[in-house]
């Protein structure tokens, strides 16, 4: 084992920051955000949304750094020095369900590369049909594999290396990248005819939307994006420096992910109303309208914004596969005491090993496409993974980790963690405690109901 991996940590504060925001922000802001704006009133959902980072993102992402920082150890070490044993679950779970995610979340990641080049050569501007190309690309094993396993070597080369020489200083790079291109491709946008009316669809609230559903598919978006059910936080905190403001350090990861998430949006529906196509169309907002999008808009412009846009779908889906990577890279080496590039090279022969499914899920292979059937629904491989880790399992974890805070680490000890002075923060502590003993338990076991019930019952019991 290295026996300098307790040792080091992040350089800066700046490095922690931009990795930490890094890992929060991905394909879910650019995506998922803009998606679900669009379908439960524009700037409603914004102000759920907000919310919900409040009384649920905000306290855990800072109770997960805390506490990982305070034990300066992975999410095996951490939990290992707790009695009972099966607290250590919580460290495996969290582990595990990041390897997992990251499984399908790579073969994504490698549809991103694979357009990014259908842009470079032009082929999404000859005279075809966008959605029979997406489906056709996505059925080619051959050519997923290939991206697979090019997104994997990206990643490992990132990871492999020390949390100061790997993570950090390509954060520092991606990040204000990533923001470049966004900001980039928002004045453009702004510039086209429809933009107005995008805009005004996009930013002006419809109180009629402000309902159960809607406040739902809000916490359940601060929840995904904020990566709060998984080991992502308490990785990085054991990196942290103790004189670092761990309030202020979780306010501008919190807020960094809702501003860009805002941002994604400023681009996604004046786009889409240029176009004149729907917004809310799920996966094929990226894969299929969007590129009719660019296409609309002639080769040359389209091409470049195109190329732009899919580049930053990269930086995104990178920064958080990194973070994905590192839970399960920490917890191997604390527990199994093996170097970091062994346990990378490891992890990532078994990653790939794990991809071949969802590879195979889209066209691919006829058991995998069609893995699951419930509700007159047919689920593939990577869509039951998805349900499964992200939906039922990164909740549950978050719930018991609200337990665990307040009956094993306890509040008071969380307090003392994040003081940076000696004197006593009454509103905050009030704060944490009725948020992650009372609202956060309640809230994640709401979700995790709904959840369940929708997959049993159908997706508008409670609606």
């Amino acid at each position: 084992m290295d026996n300098k991996q307790n040792e080091i940590g992040f350089s800066s504060k700046i490095g922690f920051l931009a990795a930490a925001a890094s890992s929060a922000v991905g394909v879910g802001n650019i995506w998922r955000f803009p998606y679900l704006t669009g379908k439960y009133g524009g700037a409603s959902f914004v102000l759920l949304y907000i919310v919900s980072v409040f009384i649920l993102g905000i306290p855990l992402v800072l109770a997960k750094l805390a506490f990982g920082r305070k034990m300066k150890a992975g999410t095996f070490k951490a939990y290992s020095s707790y009695k009972p044993k099966i607290w250590r679950l919580l460290g495996f779970g969290s582990a595990f369900t990041s390897f997992i995610m990251l499984s399908y979340y790579i073969v994504i990641t490698g549809w991103f590369f694979g357009y990014f080049f259908k842009i470079i050569n032009k082929e999404i501007f000859q005279n075809i049909d966008l959605a029979v190309n997406f489906s056709n690309f996505t059925s080619n094993v051959t050519l997923n594999i290939f991206y697979t396993l090019f997104a994997i070597f990206i990643i490992a080369l990132i990871v492999r290396k020390e949390i100061n020489e790997g993570i950090e200083k390509i954060s520092k790079i991606l990040m204000p990248l990533f923001l470049l291109l966004l900001i980039s491709l928002i004045i453009y946008c702004f510039t086209l005819k429809n933009s107005g009316k995008g805009l005004r669809f996009y930013l002006l609230p419809n109180l009629k939307y402000i309902n159960l559903e809607a406040f739902h598919a809000a916490l359940t978006q601060a929840f995904l994006s904020l990566s709060i059910g998984l080991g992502i936080s308490i990785t990085y905190g054991a990196y942290v420096n103790k004189k670092d403001d761990l309030i202020k350090s979780t306010l501008i990861i919190a807020l960094s992910d809702t501003i860009i998430s805002l941002l994604a949006g400023l681009i996604i529906f004046p786009l889409i109303f240029q176009a004149e196509l729907e917004p809310n169309q799920g996966a094929s907002l990226i894969f299929i309208s969007l590129p009719f999008a660019f296409k609309s808009l002639g080769v040359l412009i389209g091409w470049i914004l195109g190329i732009f846009f899919f580049l930053l779908l990269i930086f995104a889906a990178i920064t958080s596969a990194i973070a994905l990577l590192e839970v399960p890279t920490k917890f191997v080496i604390e527990k199994f005491k093996i170097s970091r590039q062994k346990t990378v090279i490891i992890l990532c022969t078994l990653l790939f090993a794990l991809s071949i499914p969802s590879i195979l899920s889209n066209g691919g292979n006829k058991f995998f496409t069609k893995f699951w059937f419930n509700n007159n629904t047919y689920f593939s491989f990577l869509d039951t993974m998805d349900l499964l880790s992200a939906d039922i399992i990164a909740p549950l974890i978050a719930l018991f980790f609200s337990f665990f805070i307040s009956k094993k680490f306890k509040i008071e000890n969380l307090l003392k963690e994040i003081r940076t002075k000696e004197q006593k923060n009454n509103l905050l502590e009030l704060y944490l405690k009725i948020t992650i003993k009372f609202i956060c338990p309640i809230v994640i076991g709401l979700l995790l109901i709904l959840k369940i019930a929708s997959i049993f019952f159908g997706k508008n019991i409670f609606f």
